[in-house]
């Protein structure tokens, strides 16, 4: 299998950040095998600096993510999720992100 068939579109995203080339295929399968869609964060000083794989999923395909975040924003939207975003600069400052400070949302399963 290549990295193109795990790219293929699936009902679920899964961001990932900080992973190295060698563990690539077996995390990419072990995400695959589960259902979800790989996506590359492109611009790692736009992911240190503004946090938009720090998000919050507001339902199935639809997310709250900082603003600042253009070029992972971007390629969401290409991937179908609908996006909102929220400026929290200061909070970012102080080293949380969006997620932090929402806690869990109470929702219906999927499933």
């Amino acid at each position: 299998m290549t990295l193109d068939d795990y790219l293929k579109p699936l009902p679920l995203v899964a961001v990932l950040r900080g992973i190295t080339p060698a563990e690539i295929p077996a995390v990419a399968e072990a995400l695959y095998g589960e259902g979800f869609r790989i996506l590359e964060v492109p611009d790692e000083v736009e992911a240190q600096n503004c946090l938009p794989m720090n998000f919050v999923a507001l339902k199935p395909g639809e997310i709250l993510m900082p603003t600042g975040g253009e070029a992972l924003r971007r390629i969401y939207e290409a991937a179908g999720i609908v996006c909102h975003t929220v400026e929290i600069d200061e909070l970012i400052k102080a080293g949380g992100g969006i997620h932090c400070m929402t806690a869990f949302l109470k929702r219906e399963p999927l499933i």
